[in-house]
C-alpha cells in the first residue's frame, strides 16, 4: 500500500514543545491526518494501550498504517522521506545546505527545554514577563500531595508489565524537580539560551545579506525547513513561559522574524491558536474526568455545559 493510503495519525497534546513540532511539520507538508489528543495531566500517554504505540510513554508520536514512530526528531525526517513530493523540510544531508539545516536543527535540540519551560514558571516572579503559562502547570512535575510520584506507583500496581516505564518516569521528574528547585541552574539553562539567541541573529544576518534587501526569508534563506520548524516553536515556547524580552526588540532581525512567523498559517495552527488550544484539551479532558465520576444528573451536567460555553465565549 502507498504511503498516500495509509492511514496517518498524530498522537500529542497541544501544549507539548515537541508536538508542536511535528505538528507544524505535519502542517508545512500540507499531509492529511488525524489527530488524537492526550491528556498528559490524567495521565493517558501511560495507559497501556498507547505505550504499545510508544514505550517511552511521551509525545509526539505518529501512526502511519502499521508502522509507529516517536520523538519528533524521528517523525520529521520519516515524514520527509515517505512524502518526498510534499515540501521537503530536511534538504539531503550530503549537501551543504542539508548539513546546515541538520546544524542548526542539533543546535537547537541542545536546550534543555524541560528546565527553561518549568524553571521559568517556578521562578516567575524573578525570571519572566508575561507569562502564559499557568502555574498550575508545576502540577505536571511536582505532582500533588505529599507523595508526587503517587500516580506512577498507582499504575504500577495497575499494569506491572509497564513497571520499568514507570520507574523511569518516577526518576525523570524526581531529577527535573531537583533541577528547576536550584534557581541557578535555571539561570545557567537561560543563559544557554541567550548565547543561542545571539547567534542565530548573526545567522539571520548572514542571510539577509544573501538573500538580498526586501525579499522574505528564513533563517537559511528563501525555504522554510526543518531549521525554521524547530526555531518557531522555540521562540513560541519563550512567548509561553514569559522570557520573549530575551530576544523581542533586543535583536531586531530576530524580532522581524518572529513578526513574520505571524502571518504564516501554518504557525498560527500550530502554535499560536490559543482558543482552538484549550478547546481541544480542556474539553477532552473533561469528558475524561466524567467518565471517571459517578452518574452525574442532568442538571449538573447542563451548568457544566453552560460553565464550558461560557469560558470559550469569554
Amino acid at each position: 500500500m502507498g504511503s498516500h493510503k495509509k492511514v496517518l495519525t498524530l498522537f500529542y497534546n497541544s501544549r507539548s514543545y515537541f508536538s508542536q513540532r511535528s505538528l507544524l511539520t505535519i502542517e508545512e507538508k500540507g499531509l492529511d491526518f488525524k489527530k488524537r489528543i492526550l491528556i498528559l495531566h490524567l495521565k493517558e500517554h501511560l495507559e497501556p494501550w498507547y505505550l504499545d504505540i510508544n514505550i517511552k510513554g511521551e509525545v509526539p508520536a505518529i501512526t502511519h498504517g502499521d508502522h509507529s514512530v516517536s520523538d519528533s526528531n524521528q517523525i520529521l525526517d520519516y515524514l520527509d522521506k515517505e512524502f518526498p513530493e510534499s515540501p521537503r523540510l530536511q534538504p539531503d544531508e550530503t549537501t551543504p545546505a542539508g548539513r546546515k539545516v541538520k546544524q542548526w536543527r542539533n543546535h537547537i535540540e541542545d536546550l534543555n527545554i524541560s528546565r527553561i519551560t518549568f524553571g521559568s514558571i517556578k521562578h516567575r516572579n524573578e525570571l519572566t514577563k508575561n507569562a502564559l503559562a499557568p502555574t498550575t502547570s508545576l502540577r505536571f512535575v511536582e505532582g500533588s500531595g505529599k507523595n508526587p510520584d503517587a500516580e506512577f506507583e498507582a499504575l504500577m500496581k495497575k499494569y506491572p508489565k509497564y513497571k520499568e516505564v514507570y520507574e523511569k518516569k518516577i526518576a525523570k521528574w524526581r531529577s527535573l524537580r531537583e533541577r528547576i528547585n536550584d534557581y541557578d541552574i535555571v539561570v545557567g539553562e537561560i543563559k544557554r539560551l541567550d548565547v543561542l539567541l545571539d547567534e542565530i541573529e548573526k545567522q539571520l544576518e548572514e542571510t539577509k545579506a544573501q538573500s538580498g534587501s526586501g525579499e522574505e526569508h528564513w533563517l537559511l534563506g528563501h525555504a522554510f525547513t526543518a531549521a525554521d520548524v524547530y526555531l518557531a516553536v522555540l521562540l513560541d515556547r519563550l512567548k509561553y513561559v514569559g522570557l520573549l524580552h530575551h530576544f523581542h526588540g533586543s535583536k531586531p532581525l530576530l524580532t522581524a522574524y518572529y513578526e513574520q512567523l505571524h502571518q504564516r498559517e501554518t504557525f498560527l495552527k500550530s502554535c499560536v491558536n490559543l482558543p482552538s488550544r484549550l478547546t481541544s484539551v480542556m474539553i477532552p479532558m473533561m469528558i475524561s474526568k466524567m467518565k471517571k465520576m459517578a452518574p452525574i444528573t442532568i442538571g449538573t451536567g447542563v451548568v457544566a455545559t453552560a460553565l464550558v460555553y461560557g469560558f470559550f465565549y469569554v
